[in-house]
């Protein structure tokens, strides 16, 4: 049970994140396609943030390993 709703927890967030990219996308394009650089830096900053979130990820979980390791 708690690795599903742990898996259910981390999909819903994936999700929300998701879907908020998604509505700055549209809302950059809105904007119009002037604002090019603009959009290609949000793309760095946004695959940063992926980066950091999936490592703060794989760091929790090993920590978690550690602590059955250690008792």
């Amino acid at each position: 049970m708690g690795r599903l709703r742990i898996a259910f927890f981390t999909l819903e967030g994936m999700y929300w994140i998701g879907l908020n990219g998604c509505c700055w996308v549209f809302m950059l394009l809105y904007c119009g396609f002037w604002s090019r650089f603009f959009f290609f830096r949000f793309l760095v900053l946004s695959s940063r943030v992926v980066i950091s979130y999936t490592t703060v990820m794989c760091e929790s979980r090993r920590r978690v390993h550690r602590i059955r390791i250690v008792r």
